[in-house]
């Protein structure tokens, strides 16, 4: 009979510093929301911005730091043409963990209008060392059954994007080498070897430089090149198709070329560059 009087008590204490921690996180929350509406109405939209993110589950803080995004930065990304580069979501970049993460540079791979404006991007340089499948497996190697794949969705896209910035990132049908759809769809995504000698036809255009947090991570870079005394480096990165020999997926090497042979998937020294289509229409300002 004790034992239960004191559970009872005991729950009775848990649900009252509950309740007392939800009533202080949101006096918090509102004083932050009205330190946000306060600085947009100054005029300093992307401190407000930042506050209303932290914030999202607050009243209509995603609503209002949407409309932010959209007067901000939304211009920018639809005047930007093919081979120009754009900022978008944030990774750690520089090894230094104090400092946050850094905005992440995007290339800008197509654009097209099929009803709404769309653009392709890949990342200016490796941002992480991820193996295209640490598995050891006997069963035939895909690319929706890799833990690349499933590093990219859970892990990348949700560090990366806020959720302001994942209303832009479109869920894609991506296709194989041989053309054939995958039966699932992606958001965040490698190219494949089709698609790099699509966009990027020389050697030289996929060479790759990888972050200091890549480096701090396991990526290789190489020397590939001196040129007028200067000397130029690059990494392995991985692409999304598989190779021809067991368990192996394609990378393109320090020089821009790739061999449909592969590479060992459980390799996690190489790069990864992510890939993505941006609805520039899902948020209008």
């Amino acid at each position: 009979m004790k034992i239960g009087r004191i559970a009872v008590i005991a729950i009775a204490v848990i649900a009252a510093i509950m309740t007392v921690a939800s009533i202080i996180s949101s006096d918090s929350s509102e004083k932050r929301y009205n330190e946000a509406v306060a600085l947009y109405e100054e005029g300093k939209k992307e401190e407000a911005y930042d506050i209303f993110i932290d914030i999202k589950r607050y009243e209509d803080s995603v609503s209002k730091a949407s409309s932010i995004f959209a007067e901000t930065k939304l211009e920018k990304l639809k005047s930007a043409d093919i081979g120009s580069y754009i900022y978008f979501g944030k990774y750690e970049q520089d090894n230094d963990l104090e400092n946050g993460p850094e905005p992440i540079k995007w290339l800008i791979l197509d654009k097209v209008d099929i009803g709404s404006e769309r653009i392709l991007v890949i990342s200016k340089e490796a941002l992480d060392a991820v193996a295209y499948d640490d598995a050891l497996l006997t069963e035939e190697l895909t690319w929706e059954s890799s833990s690349i794949r499933n590093w990219l969705d859970k892990t990348f896209y949700p560090t990366a994007f806020d959720p302001v910035e994942q209303l832009f990132i479109s869920e894609v049908s991506l296709t194989d080498d041989n053309g054939e759809l995958y039966s699932e769809n992606d958001k965040v995504f490698l190219l494949n070897t089709k698609e790099i000698t699509k966009y990027l036809k020389t050697k030289e255009a996929r060479t790759c430089r990888a972050t200091s947090y890549a480096k701090a991570m396991g990526v290789h870079e190489q020397r590939y090149r001196v040129l007028d005394g200067k000397e130029y480096y690059s990494c392995y990165w991985w692409l999304r198709s598989t190779g021809e020999t067991f368990r192996s997926a394609i990378c393109i090497y320090e020089n821009g070329d790739f061999s449909n042979i592969g590479n060992s998937a459980t390799d996690d020294f190489r790069g990864v560059r992510p890939a993505m289509w941006l609805d520039l229409s899902a948020v209008n300002n």
